[in-house]
């Protein structure tokens, strides 16, 4: 099945004819089937990397904060009092650039941390990296996860990804693995946290002014997916999709973020959250394209 799954990249075909539509939404899956198995073979030579940055500190205080999410949902440790960010390790991605989460450009309290292209450029059409978190199905979604959680992003499908514990997640079966080191455990359940691309939670929204360089695409793991690298997907159901929820051949829904544009080095990578206009915004929000939102978002017309 490995090798069949090669196999069938035809990623090299250079023949210009008219093609489908359906053609065309083929070719682009075996072109996105080809970046994740690069990316995540190379995540897992590499023994797999917690990319996340170290826990961070409240200002005049020696006490670390978990997470920037912890803080976040922390009346007591707010985002803002925070002063020191401890950027993370370099993330080198198999097209040639790297990445690093470290303190955001944004000038807002609000924005903490951000993904930077720290060495290259990258080209547009390239999976930057992966959202990460629990995903959700609608009737599965309680007040408790959607109430304060900026951290939410849907597809089309009726499915939502979490990203805003993840991180925790990551802190807490990254430190109970090392205390359980003297006894057997399967540590290819923690790879899900080890995936350096796993960092999409991280990507800030534009500040007024700035524009979005990378899109989320709703991408669904097929079953031919080389099961050795399964289980640095960095996502996991709250409770496996049934019903119309359930698809043959998918083993997990999921959203990658991809380049819509060049992107230099130096830059922050920003998505568009895409938020619904009929809600109120946070205050940090300003809508980067008023007519996609409106196309998106406004009332269908039937004929």
């Amino acid at each position: 099945m490995f090798d069949s799954f090669l196999s069938n990249l035809g990623l090299f075909d250079t023949k210009t004819f008219e093609k489908s539509y359906y053609d065309l939404r083929g070719e682009n899956a075996e072109v996105l089937d080809y970046q994740l198995f690069s990316m995540f073979e190379h995540a897992r030579k590499s023994g797999g990397v917690n990319a996340y940055p170290k826990p961070v500190y409240k200002a005049n205080e020696k006490r670390p904060v978990v997470s920037e999410t912890e803080a976040y949902l922390s009346e007591r440790v707010p985002v803002s009092d925070i002063e020191l960010f401890n950027p993370g390790d370099l993330i080198e991605h198999p097209s040639g650039f790297h990445l690093q989460v470290r303190k955001s450009r944004i000038d807002h309290p609000e924005s903490g941390y951000g993904v930077f292209v720290a060495r290259g450029e990258i080209l547009p059409g390239t999976v930057v990296a992966m959202y990460p978190g629990t995903v959700y199905f609608h009737n599965d979604l309680k007040a408790d996860v959607i109430e304060h959680n900026e951290y939410m992003i849907s597809r089309y499908d009726d499915a939502v990804v979490d990203g805003r514990s993840w991180d925790r997640k990551n802190e807490i079966a990254t430190r109970e693995s090392l205390q359980l080191q003297h006894i057997q455990i399967h540590t290819k359940n923690l790879n899900k946290f080890r995936n350096p691309f796993g960092i999409g939670q991280y990507i800030n929204h534009p500040a007024p002014g700035d524009a979005p360089n990378v899109m989320a695409y709703s991408y669904d793991f097929p079953t031919e997916f080389p099961e050795h690298l399964q289980s640095y997907i960095p996502n996991e159901y709250f409770k496996p999709p049934t019903g119309i929820n359930k698809r043959s051949g998918t083993i997990m829904h999921s959203m990658l973020l991809i380049a819509s544009k060049r992107i230099q080095e130096q830059e922050e990578v920003l998505l568009n959250y895409r938020y619904n206009p009929a809600n109120p915004y946070p205050d940090w929000y300003v809508q980067p394209d008023p007519e996609e939102a409106q196309r998106r978002w406004g009332q269908i017309k039937l004929l």
